[in-house]
């Protein structure tokens, strides 16, 4: 087989590898987390291990990549951190033992080199209880196992008795050993290459992840998604000037949840107005419609869509998740006011009035408050949102192949206007003269003022519908901003031919 073969079959067995895992399938087969207790060894030396997978309640489906352990809220016991390839990406499992208010059943020690190496990898630390023939011995490691790093302090469990210290000494990785002294069950001590004292840590840092606030209060379902940050919206530039924020929802005459979804509007009109919060219903068939609004006595503005805005809603979905759902209804968003109205959720079935009244202040959140009700866990952010611009300029490059204008809409709001001009010139060449062709070039020139080919192509598009003071216009802005442009010069003259 050819090189050329090998990467074909390779890009082929990949994508087909991507279509699996975006359908729901496991990097590892769905298997779920396993946790096995050391049971000691038995008479003839096999250690014995016991599955307490659920009894630990870590025996989560998650696809689990990483784990690391060490005693996070410094209360005696070692907790598990565990890295996941699905959401959620991060779990902590904080061990909450029967001896916590002792915490003198374990010491923890962080060895710090000198002549070794700052963290003393390699170093290991020996320590001797009192009436126990066997020490405990733990080695400081540079990796923990897959994709791991564990904490490089060693922890020692002395049992529920609280064994008496005998001797703690330390091997450091240069061949040297050295005894240790001060050490009580309970303490967290720092030990330094060649000092022969233990710093005992007396400082509490309590690490425990604090809840951050969120906006929603008992508002969650399976089928709604909230946004981290807001969502700016070309799919739905359809919309009417409604003010305020605004609920728009999908419905087809063939779904009797959209009819209840809607009877449950109308009987809850007062309360919305109340809210402040603007209804539009948007039929796909205009047949039925008006019929069924005027049965129910429907209070809110109604309006019918088009195939193409239907394909642009689908196409933004499938942009914003990886593994973009079915088209279907009722679907419904909720938008924020303002004439740039952007998209802060969607509700993929039929939802309540109180739902989305529950929903209502993520219109009005910042930043920062959308990511926290985004995430289905509460816990507390190490990094800041990231900038508008950033999701503008992921939305144009995922939409650029099914949906130009879009990509071109985002690439604007990210700021990268001339790319933004670019595409719409590229439509306007496809436009083969029509009304849509004039609007791109025009919509090109606008972005980019000094745009030449655009000016060019915009005048010979002028000029084929006898426009000639226009066409004109354009040529000599293209020929003045270009001056090697050929065939502006060479327009200007066919244009006084034709004239």
């Amino acid at each position: 087989m050819s090189s050329s073969q090998n990467t074909d079959a390779y890009v082929s067995a990949w994508s087909e590898l991507m279509r699996q895992v975006r359908q729901g399938a496991s990097w590892s087969g769905n298997e779920r987390n396993r946790v096995f207790l050391h049971g000691g060894v038995t008479q003839e030396g096999t250690p014995r291990y016991a599955d307490v997978s659920a009894l630990s309640g870590m025996d989560f489906p998650d696809d689990a990549r990483a784990l690391g352990v060490t005693d996070w809220d410094h209360d005696g016991d070692l907790d598990v951190w565990i890295r996941n390839r699905t959401a959620p990406r991060l779990r902590l499992m904080a061990n909450q033992h029967v001896q916590k208010a002792r915490a003198t059943d374990s010491i923890t020690l962080r060895l710090e080199g000198t002549k070794s190496n700052r963290d003393a990898i390699g170093g290991r630390v020996i320590v001797a209880l009192k009436g126990e023939k066997q020490p405990l011995i733990q080695t400081v490691r540079a990796g923990g196992g897959f994709l791991s790093q564990s904490s490089k302090s060693l922890h020692f469990g002395l049992g529920s008795s609280g064994e008496v210290i005998q001797s703690i000494a330390v091997r450091w990785p240069n061949g040297t050993t050295e005894s240790f002294s001060g050490i009580t069950p309970g303490s967290r001590a720092v030990l330094i290459e060649g000092t022969g004292a233990a710093r005992i840590e007396t400082k509490d840092r309590n690490l425990a992840l604090k809840p951050k606030p969120v906006v929603l209060e008992n508002a969650g379902d399976r089928l709604t998604s909230v946004f981290p940050r807001r969502v700016l919206a070309p799919a739905l530039s359809f919309l009417p000037e409604i003010r305020g924020p605004l609920w728009v929802i999908l419905w087809s005459k063939d779904c009797p949840h959209c009819h209840a979804e809607l009877q449950a509007m109308t009987a809850a009109a007062a309360g919305l107005k109340k809210a402040g919060l603007k209804v539009l219903a948007i039929s796909l068939e205009d047949e039925y419609s008006n019929a069924f609004f005027k049965s129910i006595a429907f209070p809110f503005p109604t309006m019918v869509v088009d195939e193409t805005i239907l394909a642009r809603l689908q196409g933004l979905q499938a942009s914003l998740f990886d593994q973009p759902p079915p088209p279907s209804v009722p679907l419904s968003f909720l938008l924020t006011a303002g004439p740039d109205r952007a998209i802060t959720a969607i509700f993929r079935s039929a939802v309540g009035p109180e739902m989305v009244l529950a929903h209502l202040p993520l219109t009005r959140a910042s930043d920062t408050q959308l990511r926290d009700a985004a995430a289905p866990y509460t816990g507390q952010w190490y990094t800041r949102p990231q900038p508008s611009e950033t999701l503008s300029k992921y939305l144009a490059e995922k939409m650029h192949a099914h949906d130009r204008l879009a990509s071109a809409y985002y690439y604007e709001h990210a700021g990268l206007t001339a790319t933004a001009a670019r595409i719409h010139y590229d439509v306007g060449m496809d436009g083969n003269g029509t009304p849509k062709a004039e609007s791109a070039f025009r919509k090109a020139i606008a972005l980019k003022p000094d745009f030449a080919k655009a000016h060019n192509n915009l005048g010979a598009l002028l000029a084929n519908q006898r426009r000639f003071k226009e066409a004109r216009s354009c040529f000599e802005q293209a020929a003045k901003l270009e001056p090697s442009n050929e065939k502006a010069q060479l327009n200007l003259k066919l244009l006084e031919q034709m004239q």
